[in-house]
């Protein structure tokens, strides 16, 4: 099952109890087809990172790890010093580890981002704690996938029955990917070459769709296009 015990998280409809809800998110690529750090592009009152880790505080995620890999001293740096502001702003830093971000917030490295995605996923998947009961695996380019529908997605995860969750939105599947902690070690043991279809196709007993409203689950941001795309999707929404 997907449910246990612990943080009360409050939704519109319902009270859900989990022990703790994770998130990794993904954000070691080189942006090569983008030709700069598509991270750091302003995006909103923040940028295309920031926003997904907005996103995330909004949803009430108890943890958000921060994989950083190609140029990650430039991209740590604009989280420490004030980019994004939801972070800048916060009242309780973890100046210890982190410097200028929050205790809810750690970023980690991939030394070996080269490898490819699944590298980055295992080196936040080693950030989480043993006892984690569901953790995300979101992506650092979806900026518009709203706090709201990720809490929409939460409950439907936590009433699935499945240790697996997968958005959808009409028959098209997106992110960000829910996975039970019963899976954490499992991920972390496997070849950093490998993929997480691999281990999707390995478990597609347990895998659950998740039906949501919201288009921007589909979307990720490579190209300049994409990135004016999104920026003027947004603005038409606010």
């Amino acid at each position: 099952m997907c449910r246990a015990a612990s943080t009360f998280i409050l939704h519109p409809s319902s009270l859900i109890l989990f022990l703790m809800i994770s998130a990794v998110v993904l954000a070691a690529g080189m942006s090569t087809r983008m030709g700069t750090l598509k991270q750091l592009l302003p995006f909103g009152e923040s940028t295309v990172l920031g926003s997904v880790i907005k996103n995330l505080q909004i949803a009430s995620i108890d943890r958000i790890v921060v994989v950083l890999g190609h140029e990650a001293e430039k991209v740590r740096e604009s989280l420490q010093t004030g980019t994004p502001p939801s972070l800048a702003a916060s009242a309780t830093m973890n100046t210890a580890r982190d410097g200028g971000v929050p205790k809810t917030v750690e970023i980690v490295t991939n030394e070996e981002y080269v490898l490819g995605m699944f590298s980055s996923v295992q080196a936040g998947l080693r950030a989480l704690n043993a006892d984690t009961e569901t953790f995300l695996i979101c992506l650092g380019d979806q900026p518009s996938i709203r706090g709201e529908t990720i809490r929409a997605l939460v409950q439907k995860f936590a009433d699935c029955g499945k240790g697996i969750g997968i958005p959808f939105t009409e028959n098209d599947q997106g992110h960000p990917l829910f996975v039970s902690g019963k899976y954490l070690n499992e991920l972390q043991m496997m070849a950093p070459t490998l993929t997480l279809k691999h281990f999707l196709t390995a478990h597609s007993h347990d895998i659950a769709r998740l039906p949501v409203e919201d288009s921007a689950i589909l979307r990720d941001i490579d190209t300049p296009a994409e990135y004016e795309d999104e920026r003027r999707r947004y603005n038409c929404d606010i």
